[in-house]
């Protein structure tokens, strides 16, 4: 019965708990790893193992793991948020923005999450101005999948502005206005 029920992502993922609970470490280790072994096709085998090297702090497994399990499933969107959160919760903003990038890129992730996850990173001046390269590509992506979106055309606005391209930005603004129904006014 387990081999059958141990392929299943929810009680997988509460039999680890479980066991990371009761503190036993190496038996959750050594479960994630038979694991992938019987199904080395199932990102989600990897997402398991990589989760608890993340809980225990043993960084380049986690990040060997989460990259293996890209590796078998590179759509994979609950192995992107692990992966993005590690490095967001390790302050490794580079490689983190590289992760947002490839949530933008997906097709799963609603454009308001998108816009909410662009809002939170344009929060912090100091990361904007340090990986200025990375969130103009970002909110560029942002755009070019979501033009018709309000919502992304103004944060894209807000952007252009933030980096000095005041004139493209009010380019931007004319024509949206301009093809924006305007409410008619009554007698």
């Amino acid at each position: 019965a387990y081999s059958r029920l141990g392929r299943f992502s929810p009680l997988r993922n509460l039999q680890q708990r479980l066991l990371l609970e009761d503190n036993r470490i190496e038996e959750a280790e050594m479960i994630a790893k038979r694991d992938i072994q019987k199904t080395p096709y199932d990102a989600e085998c990897y997402l398991a193992l990589a989760n608890l090297y993340n809980l225990t702090r043993r960084d380049s497994l986690a990040v060997a793991t989460y990259q293996q399990g890209l590796e078998v499933d590179s759509e994979n969107l609950d192995l992107l948020v692990a992966f993005g959160g590690f490095y967001y919760n390790r302050h490794q903003m580079g490689e983190y923005l590289a992760i947002v990038d490839r949530l933008f890129a997906h097709k799963q992730v609603a454009v308001e999450k998108k816009c909410e996850v662009w809002a939170g990173l344009r929060e912090n001046q100091d990361n904007y101005r340090q990986y200025l390269a990375q969130y103009d590509a970002l909110i560029k992506r942002l755009f070019a999948l979501h033009p018709d979106n309000e919502e992304v055309l103004d944060q894209y606005i807000v952007h252009l502005f933030m980096v000095g391209k005041k004139e493209e930005a009010m380019i931007l603004s004319k024509k949206h206005l301009a093809s924006t129904p305007q409410p008619k006014m009554r007698d």
